[in-house]
């Protein structure tokens, strides 16, 4: 209202104010009069600018809508009584602070960044915490003092002093138990070798390490001793069986039971481990995330608190004039110098912590050899592979070769009728290893033998038969044997549990053979 008041006093004398359209059908109203503007004075350089019309009616908000004058004219006339509340003056003393007219400083709210520290701080001494009293109950209608019931007090525990030796026969009594642990596996073990060997000579061991094993009952239970003096249970019983009450301790009976604490046995397993949790890769990279935002976080507050010292810019040739500035200016082939100096200095460092961290050669080797061995005890893997010749020797040599150098176990059998290579070993040389037998080998650049006279003699070739888990292995290292006729091969394979394996081998026809 203000800023369309100032305008309108700007306005023409000669300028209506006009309202709605008069309805055709209404009675005519008297002519609008002319609004009286008084002259004002000539225009000051002190003076406020007039606001435009278009600016005004962008600025204000809309006019209701007026059909009598007089409405409008008493609208000015409060607009021009109400005035607003002009603004406090401020100045600036000889010092530069700022005052009030009557020379009071003049406080402004600053809002400084600090650290996170210290804001909790300032909010702790600005909010103290307060301690209330709870309200007394027993003021209240509904209170009733004779359910009311003592506040429970802290009960004084007294002083519990270890007896000499205490510690030493707890840790002894543990290291029995395991002891008999130990020897009852043990034991076990050598009965059932025994029993695959001679039953008759297993049943007499087990007699007599029962006897041995198994202490025999004691005269009188443990729970019994306290109440028999002469821990003999004839001396209590009469000849009639009842019990003689005159010869027990009644001294010893109190209105207490006694719950024995549950010991495992011998042959009982330990406690049970928790087991490990299992994170997925989203989960461990989301971790690493969050570890290395922490260890920057801590970083930064340690140079704002000044216990360490703040790195030095990382100038290079592009961002040179951008961190520089002036220095660059003045001598830019000197600084351009130093600056090259600096990203040398960077790179030779970066190449010594590397060179530090690099592993010896046997520790590297000691690493490859740690990764082939991975699970490769707990969960191996069984291989089969059918070969159509296996003659020839650069071929056989590194089907050999390689196979020690994984670290596989196995056998390679080359026989007149079937060649087979079963190998044993984790999942990653198992891996490298078909890889090899599959895919580096050509096998196809050799025919087979006897059929050198034909037009196209079909070619040698390497197929993969079967490869799962087995429980255990069945070989300790990989050698290439060699049977004169496939009843041996069969047989040795008998021996290691295997045999099944060479049935599935001359069954097997590979995908392009079979008739789809």
């Amino acid at each position: 209202w203000i800023l369309f008041e100032s305008t309108f006093i700007t306005m023409s004398k000669k300028r209506v104010i006009e309202f709605d359209d008069p309805d055709p059908d209404a009675e005519p109203e008297p002519e609008p009069k002319v609004a009286k503007v008084p002259t004002k004075a000539p225009m000051r350089f002190s003076d406020p600018v007039p606001v435009p019309i278009t600016t005004v009616h962008s600025v204000m908000p809309p006019m209701p809508k007026i059909k009598d004058p007089s409405e409008f004219q008493a609208m000015l006339d409060h607009m021009k009584t109400t005035k607003q509340a002009p603004a406090p003056k401020v100045k600036l003393d000889s010092q530069g602070n700022l005052v009030d007219m009557s020379g009071k400083k003049v406080e402004l709210e600053k809002n400084i960044a600090t650290l996170k520290a210290n804001q909790t701080k300032k909010r702790r001494t600005e909010k103290p915490f307060k301690l209330e009293r709870p309200p007394d109950v027993r003021r209240s209608s509904w209170y009733d003092a004779d359910a009311a019931t003592a506040a429970p007090t802290r009960r004084t525990r007294e002083l519990r002093f270890l007896t000499p030796g205490g510690i030493v026969k707890r840790e002894q009594k543990k290291r029995d138990l395991q002891a008999a642990r130990e020897e009852f596996k043990l034991r076990k073990k050598i009965r059932k070798d025994i029993e695959k060997t001679e039953p008759a000579v297993a049943a007499v061991a087990v007699e007599e390490e029962d006897d041995d094993l198994f202490e025999p009952p004691q005269e009188v239970e443990w729970w019994d001793a306290i109440l028999i003096p002469s821990q003999q249970y004839d001396d209590v019983f009469t000849a009639d069986g009842d019990v003689d009450f005159a010869k027990l301790a009644p001294g010893k009976i109190t209105k207490y039971e006694e719950h024995p604490i549950q010991v495992c046995g011998p042959n009982m397993p330990g406690e049970m481990s928790p087991m490990e949790l299992k994170l997925t890769k989203k989960e461990k990279k989301k971790l690493r995330t969050q570890a290395r935002i922490a260890r920057e976080k801590d970083k930064q507050e340690k140079i704002k608190l000044g216990l360490i010292e703040a790195p030095k810019p990382r100038v290079r040739v592009s961002n040179m004039m951008r961190v520089l500035g002036s220095e660059t200016t003045a001598d830019p082939t000197k600084m351009e110098k130093i600056v090259r100096d600096e990203m040398e200095s960077r790179r030779a460092a970066h190449e010594a912590r590397n060179q530090e961290r690099k592993l010896t050669p046997a520790q590297h080797t000691a690493k490859v050899n740690r990764k082939m061995q991975a699970d490769a005890e707990n969960n191996p893997t069984l291989t089969v592979f059918k070969i159509a010749n296996l003659s020839d020797k650069k071929k056989r040599f590194k089907v050999n070769t390689n196979a020690t150098q994984y670290k596989l176990t196995g056998c390679a059998i080359v026989t007149d009728e079937l060649n087979l290579v079963m190998i044993e070993g984790g999942p990653r040389p198992t891996r490298k290893y078909t890889h090899l037998m599959l895919d580096r080998i050509k096998w196809d650049e050799d025919d087979l033998p006897g059929h050198e006279k034909e037009e196209d003699p079909p070619k040698n070739s390497c197929h993969l038969v079967w490869q799962g888990n087995i429980a255990k292995r069945a070989f300790a290292g990989f050698r290439v044997q060699q049977f004169q006729s496939a009843t041996k091969a069969q047989q040795y394979l008998k021996d290691s549990g295997y045999l099944h394996l060479w049935h599935m081998a001359s069954e097997f026809k590979p995908t392009s053979e079979l008739n789809v």
